[in-house]
Formats: structure tokens, C-alpha cells, sequence
């Protein structure tokens, strides 16, 4: 069972199916959940203040969510690059399990794709869960 586990969340996925997915890899009532959305500075440019601003606000909703199903949820809305970010804030509250998804769509997608999956598979220490989407074949 893992107790620290960090989601890379596309804001375009269901966290109740993220969440059921991964039930079984932590213990509900010692396991924190540690969501990250990251803002591609490369996409986002100019606009990302304002893209993390309205992200910020959408994850807590997200957490908020979560939490009133007894789990123990953290946000943190990072602009950069995904792959660093996603590694950094890993490192930074000591998880043991990464979970990022394999195909996402819509404008969001560009935050974590997968190739940012593939990439944080590659440069991780961590074991890394990756989730595929109903919509994937």
C-alpha cells in the first residue's frame, strides 16, 4: 500500500474514476493524495497566469470532492514543464507512487500526454502508474 501518492490530473478527467482506480494501491484512511496540474508554459504562454489562476480554483473543487469521501487530498497548480514539474513535486512531499493517464483529450491535453508519460516513466525513481482512458483503444 502506498501512502503518498501524487495524481497528475488533467482537468479533463473524472478524479472519482482516477480515484476508484487506484483504491487499490493505497489505504484509505493513512494514504494522502497529492493532486498536480501543471500549465505548459510552452502552450500556455502569456495566458499563464490567468490558466493557473481558473486551474487552481477547478483542483480545489476537484479536492474538495475527494475529501468529502474521507481521503486526505492536496493540490498544487504549477506552471512549467510538466515532466520536471510533475518529478519535482513528487520529490518535494516524498511520494511513493506517480499516476499519470495515457491519453487525454480536449484543450487540456496538452498538459499530460503521452509522451509526458512516457517521459515521467523514464526519469522517475518512483514506480509509475499509468492510467489509460475509457475513450483509448
Amino acid at each position: 500500500m502506498f501512502k503518498r501518492i501524487v495524481i497528475a490530473l488533467d482537468l479533463g478527467e473524472d478524479p472519482k474514476r482516477l480515484t476508484e482506480l487506484i483504491k487499490e494501491f493505497m489505504d484509505e484512511r493513512e494514504s494522502k493524495i497529492y493532486l498536480i496540474h501543471v500549465v505548459d508554459l510552452d502552450s500556455a504562454g502569456a495566458m499563464a497566469e490567468t490558466l493557473k489562476s481558473d486551474d487552481e480554483a477547478a483542483l480545489k473543487n476537484i479536492a474538495a470532492g475527494l475529501s468529502q469521501k474521507g481521503l486526505d487530498v492536496k493540490t498544487w497548480v504549477a506552471v512549467g514543464s510538466p515532466v520536471q514539474e510533475i518529478l519535482a513535486y513528487a520529490d518535494e512531499v516524498g511520494a511513493e507512487l506517480i499516476v499519470v493517464g495515457a491519453h487525454n483529450k480536449g484543450f487540456a491535453s496538452s498538459i499530460i500526454l503521452g509522451s509526458v508519460s512516457k517521459d515521467v516513466i523514464k526519469h522517475s525513481k518512483l514506480p509509475v502508474l499509468v492510467l489509460k482512458d475509457r475513450a483509448s483503444k
